[in-house]
Formats: C-alpha cells, structure tokens, sequence
C-alpha cells in the first residue's frame, strides 16, 4: 500500500468497505484514505491502471444479461464495466433492476423470503425467464449470484469468468449450466444440490 500500487477487489461489498465505510468510519486515518484511493474494481484495473493492455476482441456472439451489484449502483459505478465488455466483443444488456432482493444475509432471514422474491420478481427473474439459453447472466456480487442460483435455472458468472470465457475461449462458462442444474422446482433448488441455508428464510 506504501507504493501506491493499486489494490483490486473483485467483490462490490468489500469494494464498497474500502471506498466508502471505512473512510466514513475513520475519516481521520491516513491509512484508510490511501487504502480508499488506491481501491480499484477489476475493470478499473484493466481498463485505466494497466498501460498498453487491451482485451483481445472476441467472436462477437456473446451475449449477456448485467445485473449490476447495489453497491455498484451506490459506490463504484458500472460504467468502467461496460466500457472493458464492449471492448471485449460481448453485447451487454444492462438490467434496470435496483437491489436483487437478498442483499447481503437479508433475504435469508427468517420472514424475509417473500420481500427477497419480490425484489427479484420486478426485473431479474422475468429477464432470465425470458433470456436466449445461452445469454450469459453477468452478477459480481455473490449474493447476487446466490439469488439467481436459488430462483432460477441459471447461474450467475462474475466478470473476471465472463472475460476469461471471451479472451481464452471457453464457452462453458457462458449460458446455462450443466443439466443437472436444471431441474428446479417452485423457483427453488433441486434436491440434488440444495442451498445450504435454503431452510432458514422459510
């Protein structure tokens, strides 16, 4: 940190600590205020701290679905995101969706389940519904990921696989899961690979 380096975080809540709470919590530190400048996402990382680096253009054909992180919307932007996809040949569509309704422990916690389901109800599920197989459903955040996970038949990729599936060709990652995935059942996970905390927001 004493070198200026840049420091990446990959998740938006932990981005969020260092850009935001902990600045506001200790605004006096040093520390924290360098620690706060010196916080990049990954896109910010390639797209402004890494000289001469550009993303190898991809086939063209790949198509995603963002569901951008609260704290994204809040904290880090996502501009600097859609910039490095664009760049990278995917055709993005960016989902007018807010919050996806588990933010955090919240959609987990007793009583909670029908606000959560609501929440992801307004945009997110509909648009996955009604997504091509093989649209890719871009969700940095991990509760993001756990939300689509839990309620649908996909799988949310973090942008860091989405780019590794473009830059080095493996289209695994992209689209839908494998097809013992795909059997859910009332927007629940199968019993063959159920969410370890699926119980407690009942």
């Amino acid at each position: 940190m004493t070198r200026n380096a840049a420091e990446r975080r990959l998740e938006p809540s932990c981005t969020a600590v260092f850009r935001s709470d902990a600045p506001e919590l200790l605004p006096d530190n040093r520390d924290i205020a360098r620690l706060r400048d010196q916080t990049v996402t990954l896109s910010e990382l390639l797209v402004d701290h890494t000289p001469g680096w550009t993303p190898t253009n991809g086939p063209g054909d790949v198509h995603a679905l963002a569901q951008v992180h609260r704290h994204q919307h809040a904290i880090t932007g996502w501009d600097k995101d859609q910039e490095l996809l664009a760049g990278a040949g995917v055709s993005v569509e960016r989902l007018h969706s807010g919050c996806c309704g588990l933010a955090g422990n919240f959609g987990f916690e007793r009583g909670h389940l029908d606000v959560s389901r609501a929440c992801a109800e307004q945009v997110l599920l509909p648009a996955l519904r009604e997504a091509d197989p093989n649209t890719a459903m871009l969700a940095d955040g991990f509760s993001c990921r756990t939300q689509i996970h839990e309620l649908s038949d996909r799988d949310g990729i973090h942008l860091a696989e989405l780019l590794a599936s473009v830059l080095i060709r493996t289209p695994r990652l992209i689209g839908r899961p494998p097809s013992d995935r795909q059997s859910r059942r009332g927007g629940r996970a199968s019993p063959r690979r159920p969410h370890p905390l699926s119980q407690v927001c009942r």
